[in-house]
């Protein structure tokens, strides 16, 4: 899908988007008018009849009504028309008045014309005829009134007489907004396409052509952009200050999306057919590089079936896939590091940070060790370091040969001296005790690599399998899915995927130093169930700076509890979703979710009508009379109430999802409308 989107305003120049942005969306009822009218009616009469000689109950009340018809529907009518015929004319735009006035008055402005109109061409007809046409008029004329500003309001009609009304020649148009789908216009027939389909570069460029005047400026192709749904305006009418108009395409650019997105929605919700198949799919249309984790065991169906939609071919990696040396290429630094992370997520909250620690540094200065011994480092290679005392031998005594010989230069010859002498010099003067937990800490995580199909697929062990090359996801646009079983291997495959994750974003990390590496494809990260594979230690370090390496993160988890509970406090969870900027959330029953969002969104004003009722009776011991007395009262007062709360949430219909997003350096929230990918 070609990006042929912008921010969430219609499809105009620059300049009008201004116009709109500068637009109240506070509305101003009939009501309100109304009240107006008679207020200042009421003053001007009172101050006519009180500072002038003319007559109190005649002239003053007269010339009163005329002043407050002229200033109040100058004020509340003309003006807002003055400028909405201003834009028509000499802008070809159809200035906003849906933002200024509820639908009952617009309907009045369509009526009000075309009632009288008719009422002037039937005055030879009967009454009956006349008024019953007449209203007929007026009927047709509200509906078209308000059928043509829910249309057509903030958007372009021709390029005006100014000729301000093309579009910037850099702003790429968005699409043609319709109810429940996007239109294209084919160039080369001239036919519209609608729904939820590719479009050629070419064919998002002319896209212009459906809007305004097309411009003397060739296009240039369209940019990146992901779809997430169609507006609907409910936070804007219900006094969001970051709402959007209803019926407006919401897209993230690359940069925003590069933001990255997390989805939150309850079990069986719809995240995967309304959210995660059609941006996965998007990204496979433009040529984009992907890393897709399967944690259910369930996704490769959809994978395949959006692969063959777009074009695109994609490769497996793990269980009977391709092979990935988990540790190849990494330092006994980084591939440390890794290993910690795992170390955090295969224990229990609360462990003592000593076993992990000392775990850790066991770990690293044995691949210090193995990565001098051919065919040695990796997980398997260290798990027969630690537990097989012959391996551990033999590993020792092929270091002292090298440091005896003259084969390592003098760097080497200092690093290889540091990591041996960790084992005799410190490991070994612990207690049985303590090596013994140290040991369990580390089987944790290396034990499961004994399986040989783990061996094969992720430790180097088979060389006939083909090894996997993460670089290829950006100079090539590869497409990776990541298959490991979780009903096959246990704890083994989630260890996995944690550890596929860590050499992904480190590969993306060194992004940045390798210029000789493609520098502008996008590369999408995609994870359903995240929780089972996010640790407090990489993934905020990396999250913070993947916008710089053109990564896009797209996850889906259950709720935020899901995340707190995966990272072990709200601290560490709260600084990954940091890092996620857009947000969309279907129905959820999760209250840190719904907590999250209302505060976010915060509180307004509305106004809450309270009625009583009493009734009292009484009877005359004098003459037996029964006399009652009823009162009732309405008052109405302002109570400040959050925006999008708990009954909200509740009233989330299936294809809808709470959107809280960054477009620019603007913030956009909303109730939008997904536009689901079914696999069949």
């Amino acid at each position: 899908m070609a990006g042929n989107y912008g921010v969430p305003q219609r499809g105009v120049p620059q300049r009008i988007v201004n116009i709109i942005n500068n637009t109240p969306r506070k509305t101003m009822s009939a009501r309100l008018v109304v009240a107006a009218f008679g207020m200042m009616w009421i003053l001007s009469w009172a101050a006519l009849g009180l500072f002038t000689d003319l007559a109190f109950f005649t002239d003053a009340f007269a010339w009163s009504g005329v002043a407050s018809l002229v200033l109040v529907g100058g004020y509340f009518v003309g003006w807002p028309l003055l400028k909405f015929v201003r834009y028509l004319v000499l802008d070809g735009f159809v200035f906003p008045l849906d933002r200024l006035y509820d639908p009952i008055s617009l309907m009045l402005f369509g009526a009000l014309p075309c009632g009288l109109v008719a009422i002037s061409i039937v005055q030879r007809f009967s009454l009956k005829h006349g008024a019953g046409l007449a209203i007929v008029c007026a009927a047709l004329g509200a509906w078209a009134c308000y059928r043509f500003f829910r249309r057509w309001s903030g958007r372009v009609l021709w390029s005006g007489v100014l000729g301000t009304g093309r579009p910037d020649p850099q702003r790429v148009p968005m699409a043609v907004s319709e109810a429940n789908s996007v239109s294209f216009i084919d160039p080369a027939t001239g036919a519209r396409m609608g729904g939820f389909k590719p479009a050629a570069a070419t064919a998002a460029a002319e896209l212009v052509n459906a809007l305004v005047i097309a411009s003397p400026v060739e296009p240039a192709p369209a940019p990146f952009a992901l779809r997430v749904g169609l507006s609907t305006g409910r936070l804007a009418n219900l006094g969001h200050g970051a709402g959007i108009a209803p019926r407006q395409v919401v897209a993230l650019s690359q940069e925003d999306a590069a933001q990255n997105i997390v989805i939150f929605g309850g079990i069986g919700g719809g995240k995967t057919v309304q959210m995660i198949s059609p941006l996965l799919l998007q990204v496979l249309e433009q040529d984009a590089g992907a890393l897709i984790f399967d944690i259910k065991g369930n996704f490769i169906k959809q994978t395949t079936t959006l692969a063959k939609r777009a074009g695109r071919s994609f490769q497996v990696v793990g269980d009977g896939g391709m092979a990935c040396n988990l540790l190849a290429g990494l330092t006994p630094e980084t591939a440390s590091k890794h290993i910690k992370s795992a170390f955090l997520l295969s224990s229990k909250k609360g462990s003592d940070g000593f076993w992990i620690d000392t775990a850790t540094e066991l770990c690293r200065n044995g691949l210090g060790l193995l990565q001098y011994i051919s065919g040695k480092y990796s997980l398997a290679g260290l798990y027969e370091y630690i537990f097989d005392n012959e391996a551990h031998t033999d590993v020792h005594d092929a270091v002292d040969a090298l440091l005896a010989g003259d084969t390592l230069n003098t760097r080497d010859r200092r690093a290889l001296t540091m990591y041996r002498s960790y084992y005799e010099g410190v490991f070994s003067r612990f207690s049985d005790e303590v090596k013994s937990g140290v040991q369990a800490t580390a089987a944790q995580v290396l034990s499961p690599f004994r399986h040989p199909d783990l061996q094969d697929a992720f430790c180097g062990a088979d060389d006939a399998l083909e090894q996997v090359d993460f670089t290829d996801l950006v100079n090539k646009g590869s497409v990776l899915l990541v298959e490991i079983p979780r009903a096959k291997y246990g704890d083994g495959a989630r260890l996995a995927y944690l550890l596929v994750k860590l050499r992904f974003m480190n590969m993306m990390d060194a992004r940045y130093t390798a210029s000789e590496w493609n520098q502008t494809r996008p590369v999408a990260f995609v994870c359903d169930e995240y929780q089972a594979i996010v640790d407090g230690i990489s993934d905020p370090d990396f999250w913070d700076k993947s916008r710089e390496s053109g990564c896009i993160g797209i996850v889906a988890m259950q709720g935020y509890t899901s995340l707190i509970h995966a990272v072990g406090d709200k601290v560490a969870a709260a600084n990954i979703l940091q890092n996620f900027r857009q947000r969309m959330c279907f129905a959820t029953e999760d209250m840190e979710t719904i907590k999250l969002a209302e505060f976010l969104f915060g509180q307004v004003d509305r106004e809450v009508a309270n009625r009583s009722m009493s009734a009292s009776s009484s009877t005359n011991p004098e003459d037996g009379t029964v006399s009652t007395t009823e009162s009732s009262s309405v008052s109405v007062n302002q109570q400040r109430k959050s925006v999008f709360g708990p009954q909200e949430f509740r009233e989330l219909a299936g294809s809808q999802a709470l959107a809280m997003l960054r477009i620019g350096r603007n913030n956009f929230d909303d109730v939008i409308e997904a536009s689901p990918v079914f696999v069949d």
